[in-house]
């Protein structure tokens, strides 16, 4: 039976992929929407444009090498699997960890690559011939100056992308046109390594068409000449394309740089050569030989081929990028051919690179609506990083020391995959260039990369650096033509100072600052130039350590005329100060003043916004960031700040901090007054805490007359008294209470004659008629208008409520009290879990909660916005407690089996991003797993305990700390299956708007809106009565400024806590508790 099952196992490693994969004997259609992939939003990419493959002999689709045949599958399952199949077996374990994550990977590939029906593929093929005998027989062109032969083509409705600088009319050389001399399939399409592109995007078929070497000169490197011989090329056959063929045409540019422009051709429905199914569009690329007059030795890095100032060539900058994007177009043969050698080398590699492509691109390294700076373009290079770790590195220099070792021919996609991601963790491009393994040596010596490029990874041809235009900070560049020509664009050129600047002045309060835009786009052939970016995005990874500091030091005064100062000066402007500091140092600095912590947050958002404006004149305006939005959601209303601040007592956490420290010196020196001393008092309020939703306001006595009635609410700060141990107590947990009572009234009284202006009130909330559930406290009311509510924890009174539930347990002795009734026994079991949580569990978790608010910067911002988001939707208190939002807040600060530190990778470093991980949480936790969270514990790593999901009717979570092993304290009573469903469907639709803010950031708002379609009863209240309308999503400011001129003056005492809404809502629950 063991050896049956381990055939069964084998068969399954062998052919789970066969249920996903198409072949052409099944007839079925190769269309990419509403695929497996898609469902699960897998994403991939094709190659870059400019890689490109030669044969002698055209091979249409066949591309180097057919795929190879499935071999037939042996269905014989009552035979001991073979010893092939045992070592496929322990394969699948020793090089994928385990052979479920085998299958799988198994599972996903052939979801990501093109499947062909032979019809579909026949189609291609012959367009592909069609279109190669076309170009073949293309008429010659006389050779005629540049703006001619262009006006020529602009009055057929073409333009000519040509590049900077333009050329004119006075140029002694010329362009013209002859048919290619080879025209191949190259790219990925031909070494079949193409993979699905993101959000749908069509697979591309490069087509290189190779201009006779006659149409060029010696000295066409130099100022762009060759570029605009090409553009003439690639117009001349655009114009001719798109007469001859009944197919959409279209101009795309990498990076919007008229040198990288191709010819897109996009097929027509019901059209002679209608390819659409195969879902595929050709890009044509044209290409220079191997053997063309341009010496490549003057495509070295440190040559300087553009020369329009009259200094000397010998003055003249170098220009790498220039020269990088004319060997690209010699590059194509060379990558394919190394790809294709890598390919036999490693028989891993397309699948490894296939999953390397799918993580790239769902994290913007290829083309889409977020593009990663200067990765538009780059599939070779994903694929000179695998050859990277497959081959190994070539020595920089004639020792041999350093460089990387190759890992092996024989690895599995998957280690291959982990490989090249510890590479890109580890490997700091900008600091450490990288040569791949070259069978020829290098081209051009190290050193002239290292001295003329920021970031360098030089491919296994030694051709070109494939990363020369990513921006990189150690790159001088001034904003005149000469420098736009080098970049290719002002765009470019821009972009690569602003990453310059940024780098300069984040410094090391960021650990990685990435520019993000749209890919190219496609443009009609009657337009000669890309469009312009209109919107670019800044995305900033915080060093937790230095990120939020408020002040930047500069040189020291004794420096003022040294370049280090001047450099300081100009890069800050008139930020820069010269400033005496405590400690007698007068040195440059720039302050950048705050209020709150909530300011601060924004500080290196302030400094981007400044460094823009300063030496790129882009308005302050302009430059818009996620966190004003998500900020606005965690404020009141201007105009209900600004009535709030007239009172004079300033709000936030630190002024309630503040006020409780001053409550407990108060307390304190109450001494003889109270007939026992105060042992501690012990916050347990989130307001306390910094992880309310709003932050708190007091409202005075005289205040909150005044104000109208929708901003009346006040909230209550929860603490707790605990007095010293004394043998008075009585053992009656009734009596217990009423003394609680006279405690309450003693200390209310000494209070208010040692505090003038404060008031104090004992409240009993619970109005039922037990004696047992008794929900008494101390309202504290300071003259600054801060409210508390006090109760009073004495440790016997949970020993007296376990003994009251379990009384029907014990035997009954003679002259013992009379048993309890079960329904008293009902009330005590409530009643001791009500003190369990309130003395036990709750100062505990006020503590850890608090020491992680001081920990992660970010951990307070995320909590606040997951309540308010969870208060939006109807969730928050009534369904999940503030407890148990603390709780999973934390998950993605402290781990899973211990505490994080502060700046680990990991760790988020902003509110918003936090916010993000949460909501992501939420969205793929299945509610009945339980969850394990590490909140207590610092830098020993304990072994956590097993957690057993134990789930109930009301409540489904199972939410463990080393506290509450059994994760059921706040997690009893909520969220029930049906609001966790809810939940999870709120989530994933957070997450698909949180992905859309990265366009859209007004996007946010949609985020807070609750729909309420989904209702059959709606209750509307009228908002001018409720306290704590002010506190909406969205009020409406009419609701109070009505009552402004006519305040209500009904009411002689403030009612602080009074929330009507939420009382009746409890009635409600009470009374119709399946209909909530």
């Amino acid at each position: 039976m063991v050896q049956t099952l381990k055939r069964k196992r084998a068969n399954l490693v062998e052919n789970v992929p066969k249920k996903n994969r198409v072949t052409p004997d099944e007839g079925t259609d190769t269309s990419y929407e509403g695929s497996v992939a898609d469902e699960a939003s897998i994403d991939g990419s094709q190659e870059d444009d400019n890689i490109s493959h030669s044969d002698d002999a055209w091979e249409g689709m066949e591309g180097i090498e057919p795929a190879p045949e499935t071999p037939p599958t042996d269905t014989r399952l009552n035979k001991p699997p073979t010893g092939g199949e045992l070592q496929m077996m322990k394969d699948a374990v020793d090089l994928y960890q385990s052979s479920s994550f085998k299958l799988q990977i198994d599972a996903l590939l052939p979801n990501l690559r093109p499947n062909l029906k032979d019809s579909t593929k026949a189609t291609l093929d012959r367009f592909l011939h069609s279109l190669r005998s076309h170009l073949m027989s293309m008429p010659s062109i006389e050779p005629r100056d540049p703006v001619g032969a262009a006006q020529a083509l602009a009055k057929k409705g073409v333009a000519v992308p040509f590049a900077l600088p333009h050329p004119t009319r006075e140029v002694k050389w010329k362009v013209g046109f002859e048919p290619p001399s080879d025209i191949n399939v190259v790219g990925s399409w031909a070494n079949q390594i193409c993979v699905k592109r993101k959000e749908g995007a069509r697979f591309g078929v490069d087509l290189t068409i190779e201009m006779p070497d006659s149409l060029f000169q010696e000295k066409d490197y130099l100022d762009s000449r060759y570029f605009h011989k090409r553009s003439f090329y690639l117009a001349v056959v655009a114009q001719s394309l798109s007469g001859s063929f009944e197919v959409d045409t279209f101009y795309h540019a990498a990076l919007g740089d008229p040198r990288l422009t191709i010819l897109v051709l996009r097929p027509r429905k019901a059209s002679k050569h209608d390819f659409s199914k195969a879902h595929v569009e050709i890009h044509v690329i044209p290409v220079i030989s191997s053997s063309n007059p341009i010496p490549l030795s003057r495509l070295s890095p440190s040559h300087a081929n553009v020369r329009l100032s009259a200094k000397p060539s010998s003055s003249a900058s170098s220009t790498p990028i220039y020269n990088t994007n004319i060997l690209l177009s010699t590059y194509p043969k060379l990558s394919l051919l190394s790809t294709n050698t890598i390919k036999h080398i490693s028989p891993s590699f397309s699948d490894a690179h296939a999953l390397l492509r799918v993580w790239a691109n769902q994290r913007g390294y290829g083309e889409g609506p977020m593009c990663v700076r200067g990765f538009e373009g780059k599939g070779s290079w994903w694929n000179e990083v695998l050859g990277l770790v497959i081959v190994g590195e070539e020595p920089a220099n004639t020792v041999k020391t350093g460089a990387r070792k190759p890992l092996g021919k024989g690895l599995s996609s998957y280690q291959l995959f982990r490989a090249v991601l510890d590479v890109l963790a580890k490997q700091d491009l900008a600091q450490k260039p990288v040569f791949v393994k070259s069978s020829s040596g290098h081209k051009y010596p190290p050193e002239e990369y290292t001295l003329h490029h920021s970031v360098i990874f030089v491919d296994s041809t030694s051709t070109l650096n494939l990363l020369s235009d990513v921006p990189a900070t150690s790159l001088d560049m001034n904003q005149s033509t000469s420098e736009f020509v080098e970049f290719g664009s002002s765009d470019n050129a821009l972009l690569s100072a602003i990453s310059k600047i940024l780098r300069r002045g984040l410094g090391d309060r960021v650990k990685a600052v990435g520019i993000f835009h749209a890919s190219s786009g496609l443009r009609p052939i009657t337009e000669s130039q890309s469009p312009l970016l209109s919107t670019i995005y800044i995305g900033l990874i915080y060093d937790a350590e230095n990120a939020f500091r408020l002040v930047d030091h500069g040189p020291v005064a004794e420096e003022q005329v040294s370049d280090a100062s001047q450099e300081f000066r100009q890069l800050w402007g008139e930020k820069a100060e010269l400033r005496r500091f405590k400690d007698g140092r007068i040195i440059e600095s720039v302050v950048w003043e705050v209020k709150t912590s909530d300011e601060r947050a924004h500080i290196p958002a302030t400094i981007v916004r400044h460094l823009l404006h300063h030496h790129f004149r882009i308005p302050i305006n302009d430059v818009q960031t996620m966190q004003t939005h998500f900020d606005t959601r965690l404020r009141l209303p201007d105009d209900v700040s600004k009535l709030f601040h007239t009172s004079g007592s300033p709000g936030g956490f630190k002024p309630a901090l503040a006020a409780f420290d001053g409550l407990v010196k108060s307390l304190r020196s109450l001494g003889d007054q109270i007939p026992l001393a105060l042992s501690s008092v012990s916050p347990v309020s989130e307001y306390l805490r910094y992880t309310s939703a709003l932050s708190p306001i007091p409202i005075p006595q005289s205040t909150s007359l005044a104000l109208p009635e929708p901003l009346r609410y006040q909230p209550t700060i929860d603490i707790i008294l605990e007095f010293e141990k004394s043998t008075k107590w009585p053992d009656n947990v009734r009596a217990i209470h009423k003394v609680k009572l006279a405690f309450f009234e003693a200390i209310a009284t000494a209070l208010m004659t040692a505090n003038k202006g404060l008031r104090a009130r004992v409240r009993i909330s619970n109005c039922t008629e037990s004696s047992i559930q008794n929900e008494s406290s101390l309202e504290i009311q300071t003259a600054e208008g801060w409210v508390f509510s006090a109760h009073i924890w004495h440790d016997r009174e949970a020993v007296l409520l376990e003994r009251l539930a379990n009384s029907a347990r014990t035997i009954v002795r003679p002259f013992a009290p009379a048993a309890t009734t079960p329904r008293e026994q009902r009330e005590a079991r409530q009643a001791l879990e009500t003190y369990t949580r309130r003395f036990l569990h709750s100062p505990r978790h006020h503590r850890a909660v608090a020491d992680l608010a001081h920990r992660y910067t970010a951990y307070a911002g995320t909590v606040r916005l997951v309540k308010r988001w969870l208060a939006a939707h109807w969730l928050l208190t009534n369904h999940i407690s503030v407890e148990a939002v603390e709780i999973i807040c934390a998950q993605p600060f402290v781990g899973s089996s211990t505490m994080l530190p502060g700046n680990a990778a990991s760790v988020p470093k902003s509110k918003e991003r936090g916010f993000a991980l949460v909501v992501e949480f939420l969205r793929d936790r299945k509610p009945e797993d339980p969850m394990f969270v590490p909140m207590y514990e610092d830098d020993v790593l304990d072994p956590h305990p097993a957690v057993v999901a134990v789930s109930s009717k009301q409540g489904i979570w199972t939410i463990a700390t080393s506290e509450d092993k059994n994760g059921r304290m706040w997690t009893s009573s909520g969220p029930d299956l049906i609001a966790v469903r809810r939940l999870r469907a709120l989530a994933k639709g957070a997450c698909k708007i949180l992905q859309e803010t990265d366009t859209n950031p007004l996007d946010v708002e949609r985020l807070f809106s609750h729909a309420t379609n989904d209702y059959d009863v709606l209750i509307e209240l009228k908002p001018s009565v409720l306290p704590r309308y002010h506190q909406a999503i969205d009020p409406d400011p009419s609701v109070w400024s009505k009552d402004c001129a006519t305040p209500q003056e009904n009411n002689s005492v403030s009612a602080p806590g009074f929330d009507p809404a939420w009382l009746l809502f409890e009635d409600l629950q009470v009374n119709q508790p399946y209909y909530l």
